[in-house]
């Protein structure tokens, strides 16, 4: 979910128990979006990815890997797509949360993205041509969680 979104009372009033406690996890371990300087980069960031993806920046432009959090285990993962690549796919069960720890202006770009792709001069085909990096911390207690984003933040 956009957190912009999770932080807007009216929105999660009419959310769905789900998004809620997504929402309620999501605050346990990042800073609020609202009136700082990260909310306040989200335009710009999905500025810059979707000229990234229109091709005007060349081939120079990149995104860090966003840090996502599970509390839980994996429901499933694979073994290696390619030997030695250490590729994956990996299955997260329907329900549980997953929350980005660093890099939240980016995923919340992301989502601004995709939720008016037309405004940035891009369509869905186009965004879903991007591999977006990121890692993945699984099966941590919410203070390991905090410490990762102390520890990225601080």
């Amino acid at each position: 979910m956009n957190p912009r979104r999770e932080e807007d009372t009216k929105t999660l009033k009419a959310a769905s128990g789900a998004v809620r406690r997504h929402a309620e996890l999501r605050s346990l371990v990042q800073r609020a979006l609202k009136s700082t300087q990260k909310g306040k980069n989200v335009g710009s960031y999905a500025e810059y990815i979707a000229d990234g993806v229109k091709g005007e920046l060349g081939a120079g432009w990149s995104t860090p890997p966003i840090t996502f959090w599970h509390a839980g285990p994996l429901a499933a993962l694979s073994d290696e797509l390619l030997p030695g690549t250490g590729l994956r796919t990996l299955t997260i069960t329907p329900g549980t949360a997953v929350v980005a720890i660093d890099g939240e202006p980016q995923t919340t770009a992301w989502h601004e993205l995709y939720d008016d792709s037309e405004h940035f001069g891009l369509t869905y085909a186009e965004l879903a041509t991007v591999r977006v990096p990121f890692e993945l911390y699984v099966d941590l207690s919410v203070a390991d969680a905090r410490q990762i984003f102390y520890d990225r933040n601080v």
